[in-house]
């Protein structure tokens, strides 16, 4: 049993209607099942948007077999036979699947879409090891099964954006939204803390501790050489609102330390500063749209 499942309409598993899905064996390693339209598209996009939006049920959830455990991500039903390159979304702890409808639209312009759905969130599974190491290994596997890599885009933000970094010697580009590189003791995660405990009943607990956690010798996990691990196509997005220590703010600040973003900028990679704070992804939404879409535009492409 999955932690969403034991949550009564919590993030992912809110959108998911049991009694319209349906299971089918694909080549022994990998299952779908269709998903359901209700509640998925009440995503409003304004009239300036010049391209159609084609609805989150016409998705599905696909169940690849990896060494690292079962993967799961959702996809439009023609994935396996379309050939195109994959984009590649990978969310955050706080993030709807419906959060998903306006980058799928834009996206899927350029390739297929694939959103990796985190371990621990439903309808995924958690894994015996969750580290960012791992979930990229997995994720890594699973594009792998089904022709993905080659070309492939990879977009993460948050935890998300840590995955990605890891991916990225991997894959052709990869967009990093505002990672927390090294978040421990700092807002939000305190506050989250106070209230839900340590993940508490907010978050699948293994996921929380990859940000709030600290190694052996205790200090805080720090992400920061993953900075010198990324190829030189990743470009960071990250938010204009520095990181503080807790303060009352209507919403969480960016995560990334001025030291951070020195780092990346010694390194030579892209760097976005965008108005805003942690969540670029919808409350930033053009500015991050466009430097998205220049990212999928300038990515290598082998059949070029």
């Amino acid at each position: 049993m999955t932690w969403a499942d034991m949550r009564d309409g919590f993030y992912w598993i809110r959108h998911i209607d049991h009694s319209e899905w349906v299971v089918a064996e694909v080549r022994s390693r990998i299952i779908h099942s269709s998903y359901s339209s209700t509640d998925l598209n009440d995503y409003e996009i304004g009239s300036e948007v010049e391209y159609p939006i084609r609805g989150l049920e016409y998705t599905k959830w696909y169940h690849a077999a990896t060494k690292y455990g079962r993967c799961t991500f959702l996809a439009r039903p023609e994935l396996r036979s379309s050939g195109r390159r994959k984009i590649v979304f990978i969310h955050g702890l706080g993030r709807r699947v419906r959060d998903y409808t306006r980058a799928f639209s834009i996206a899927e312009r350029y390739g297929d879409v694939v959103l990796m759905c985190l371990p621990g969130f439903a309808p995924g599974e958690m894994i015996a090891d969750p580290t960012v190491q791992n979930i990229a290994s997995m994720f890594l596997e699973a594009l792998d099964m089904i022709g993905g890599l080659t070309n492939a885009i990879v977009v993460g933000e948050s935890l998300g954006g840590l995955i990605a970094m890891r991916m990225s010697s991997h894959v052709s580009a990869s967009i990093v939204i505002d990672p927390p590189l090294s978040m421990n003791d700092q807002w939000p995660v305190r506050e989250m803390e106070w209230k839900h405990g340590v993940g508490g009943d907010m978050f699948p607990s293994p996921l929380f501790e990859l940000c709030m956690g600290r190694d052996d010798d205790r200090s805080p996990i720090s992400y920061v050489d993953l900075i010198y691990r990324c190829s030189d196509n990743t470009c960071f997005i990250c938010g204009s609102v520095p990181l503080m220590p807790p303060r009352p703010l209507m919403d969480a600040p960016s995560l990334v330390k001025p030291e951070e973003l020195e780092i990346i900028r010694s390194r030579g990679l892209r760097l976005e500063i965008v108005e805003g704070g942690h969540d670029l992804f919808l409350k930033a939404a053009e500015a991050v749209d466009r430097i998205i879409v220049r990212e999928i535009r300038a990515a290598p492409h082998s059949g070029a």
